[in-house]
């Protein structure tokens, strides 16, 4: 696919050059907000990997992706300032219940829009019942 191929270890050094040392895995390990190159933040794993998960359950949500990547966004950078790691985790897991909850709605939309397809309206009237149903269709 396009762009480069880079190595693991490459892909997770703190230099520019690639190679990593012991000295800046556990500068950038230890703190949240200073990071190895140019003084960006650096993002925990954990709360890397649900942003993902919101991207990938994004693309199937109602509303257009765009809008699911930036409420999730919003949460994380709402959340920015947490340090402690207990904290760190807590909002992992309550993000980890808002991937869940919108992999609800999704699969309701994609249920219902399945009942539109092979049922009419009357058949998915609840109110009627199997007996009316069958007088209408044979006339019994």
């Amino acid at each position: 696919f396009g762009g480069p191929r880079v190595s693991s270890a490459m892909a997770y050094s703190a230099d520019p050059g690639g190679a990593s040392s012991a000295s800046s895995s556990s500068s950038s390990s230890s703190s949240n907000t200073t990071a190895g190159t140019a003084g960006t933040p650096t993002m925990h794993p954990l709360v890397r990997d649900l942003f993902k998960r919101f991207i990938y359950v994004g693309r199937d949500y109602p509303l257009p992706p765009p809008y699911v990547r930036d409420k999730a966004r919003e949460a994380i950078l709402k959340n920015k300032d947490l340090t402690d790691a207990r904290e760190i985790i807590e909002a992992v897991k309550r993000g980890r219940w808002m991937v869940k909850e919108i992999i609800g709605v999704i699969q309701l939309k994609k249920y219902r829009a399945l009942k539109k397809r092979y049922y009419d309206d009357r058949d998915a009237d609840p109110t009627g019942t199997l007996a009316q149903k069958a007088k209408d269709e044979f006339g019994v």
